[in-house]
């Protein structure tokens, strides 16, 4: 942590926040570095941030959107606000009988951003891999026009974006990792609106546009969104739920790694995964139609209601209600998954600076990928 915050001192020290900032990586990198998974290695990825300004409503200032103030369970310690408050700008909201802490998203949120893409992929590794996956590449804040600081249809502008060409300074770098940031980023249906959306499955292919997520600005810490969107890109799909016809294939990876029949989960547990959880909850499920358990099991659960629902709850046949009321960190290496995980990672990583397979053009490599994950504030949602 005190490494963290010296990186964080040092940005806040040496760079005004500023249309076109640039925060240098906070990792050195190194090249022909061999880590086991790929002959050579070309340093850290860059993760690029840009992030879209605008005007809020009855406001005339243009403006970086606002971050998450989350200051519950581990956001306490460890969250944005918590961390950042004195680098980015802050300022109090009033509202009827009572005022709120708002933040805006500055470097210091970029720097966490990058810190836990590292630390949450790391565990899909080697402990003898200690390279370095990640480093903070580019921070800017941009005026693009306010349909990109409220985006009504994130589907079409997530679209956009990845067709987005050089010409433009929010352009999807070769070898890069982009996030662009927005204040809200609306959903097909009205009432909804995303988290995160991207592509599934964006091998960092030599000359290449880079990897893209479209990511509202709001996310708090805990709940690891960019780690989420960042997974989708590596390859992995949504972990619970139903079953899902998604097979992960690339031959050009070592024969370990390179194809997988997805699976989700087989049952209730007490972990959490970055990508979709099912867990087994002390709490009874407030929904009947969910429920489908005798009232033998229903005695095993924690009385809860539909009308008002307290969490963490398990739905089905198969839960046990035996986890904690207190749910662990989210992780990508459960152990169900972490093997699977690991494999595609290792894959995605091997791709990194190859040329597309023989026969496949850079114009067909460079097409928007026809798999789109969307996931919502309340919710994950679906790659199709």
């Amino acid at each position: 942590m005190s490494i963290c915050r010296l990186a964080l001192a040092a940005i806040a020290a040496f760079f005004e926040i500023c249309h076109g900032l640039h925060v240098p990586s906070s990792t050195t990198t190194s090249s022909n570095h061999s880590v086991g998974f790929s002959s050579t290695w070309d340093g850290p990825i860059p993760v690029d941030f840009y992030v879209f300004m605008g005007r809020e409503p009855n406001g005339t200032e243009l403006v970086a959107p606002r971050a998450s103030v989350n200051i519950g369970g581990v956001d306490e310690a460890e969250g944005f606000y918590t961390l950042c408050k004195d680098s980015c700008p802050t300022g109090i909201v009033q509202h009827v009988g009572y005022t709120t802490s708002s933040m805006r998203i500055c470097p210091c949120i970029a720097l966490l951003l990058v810190a836990d893409l590292m630390s949450d992929f790391r565990v899909l590794l080697e402990a003898s891999q200690d390279t370095p996956l990640f480093s903070l590449g580019q921070y800017l804040e941009i005026d693009a026009g306010q349909e990109f600081f409220d985006i009504q249809k994130g589907h079409g502008m997530l679209r956009d974006l990845m067709d987005t060409g050089p010409e433009k300074a929010y352009y999807r770098k070769p070898g890069h990792f982009t996030v662009w940031m927005a204040s809200d980023i609306g959903a097909e249906n009205p009432r909804l609106s995303l988290a995160g959306t991207t592509f599934l499955d964006q091998p960092l292919y030599d000359g290449t546009p880079g990897a893209g997520v479209l990511l509202d600005a709001s996310v708090s810490r805990r709940g690891r969104r960019l780690s989420h969107e960042v997974g989708h890109v590596v390859g992995f799909h949504h972990v619970a739920g139903g079953d899902v016809s998604y097979v992960y294939s690339h031959y050009q990876c070592p024969k370990e790694h390179r194809m997988f029949r997805w699976k989700t989960m087989s049952s209730p547990s007490c972990e959490m995964n970055i990508m979709g959880s099912w867990y087994d909850g002390p709490y009874c499920c407030p929904s009947a139609s969910l429920l489908q358990v005798g009232s033998s099991q229903r005695a095993t659960c924690l009385e809860n209601t539909a009308s008002a629902p307290k969490q963490p709850f398990c739905c089905g046949s198969q839960c046990s209600y035996n986890c904690p009321k207190e749910e662990p960190p989210m992780t990508f290496a459960t152990s169900e998954h972490k093997d699977m995980l690991s494999s595609i990672l290792q894959c995605w990583l091997f791709l990194r600076g190859h040329a597309p397979l023989p026969g496949v053009s850079t114009m067909e490599v460079q097409r928007t990928p026809r798999v789109e994950c969307v996931d919502f504030k309340t919710d994950l949602g679906s790659c199709m």
